[in-house]
């Protein structure tokens, strides 16, 4: 009676082994690009943003999939400093 469990762990083995191949292989398939997604980034031009600014020069943002049109404002609220 031993000899009947073998077959079915080999046989629910090589039927796993199957579905994992048939998962990963669907998964790695490239689909069609899709269109840049078009934001607009509102950023201080102050030191403290300067990661922003490196994104936006390299293209960091474009890489992932966005259109950005930036938008540096200055430090703070210019009708608050009257």
């Amino acid at each position: 009676m031993v000899h009947f469990q073998a077959p079915r762990r080999f046989t629910s083995l090589i039927l796993t082994a199957i579905a994992f191949i048939t998962l990963t292989v669907s998964g790695c398939q490239q689909r069609p690009a899709d269109p840049p997604e078009k934001i607009t980034i509102a950023h201080s031009t102050a030191g403290n943003a300067i990661l922003m600014t490196i994104a936006l020069m390299k293209d960091y943002l474009k890489e992932e999939g966005l259109d950005v049109t930036p938008q540096p404002h200055a430090f703070g609220n210019p009708h608050s400093r009257r």
